[in-house]
């Protein structure tokens, strides 16, 4: 929980910072846990607190499909704690579906993938889940999508599906 707080309050942190060097990296993202290590969940909000109006005012102003990303990152932490802390919810909002659309159009759809998951009847919080790396192989083949498929999106990507069942 903690390490997703630091990334949460990093992002923000290191965009009004301008520390922009290995953004979306694995990289990028340890400095931000390692940079917060000593600090407790009150003391992250306090940074968020201390950031949140400045980046507030920024975000108008980043351009798609930048703000977009930021959304999907967001909301995929989201659940990761709502999963960590027992907390199901908001599994229709405006952010999933956001998400989910930046997902997909980052999916392409050059071999039709991305048009058959959009047409594939699962919800926008399962293709989310799917997408952002959350489900293994069995849980995508388990949702009726051809795992095979699918797991090609990753490739070269720092969102990973695990190898075993984490989440249902």
């Amino acid at each position: 929980l903690h390490d997703v707080a630091a990334h949460l309050v990093g992002v923000p942190e290191d965009i009004l910072a301008g520390r922009m060097e290995g953004v979306t990296t694995e990289a990028w993202t340890q400095a931000q846990v390692d940079r917060h290590l000593d600090q407790s969940l009150a003391d992250l909000a306090d940074v968020w607190e201390h950031h949140i109006e400045s980046f507030d005012a920024m975000l108008p102003h980043i351009p798609a499909p930048v703000n977009s990303q930021l959304v999907m990152d967001a909301v995929t932490h989201e659940h990761d704690i709502r999963h960590a802390l027992g907390a199901p919810g908001a599994r229709d909002s405006s952010a999933v579906r956001v998400g989910l659309g930046w997902l997909l159009d980052a999916a392409g759809d050059e071999s039709g993938l991305a048009t058959r998951l959009r047409g594939s009847g699962l919800d926008d919080f399962d293709l989310l889940r799917v997408l952002s790396g959350r489900r293994s192989p069995e849980q995508i083949a388990r949702l009726g999508l051809d795992a095979d498929a699918v797991l090609p999106l990753f490739i070269g990507k720092p969102l990973t599906p695990p190898d075993i069942s984490i989440e249902e």
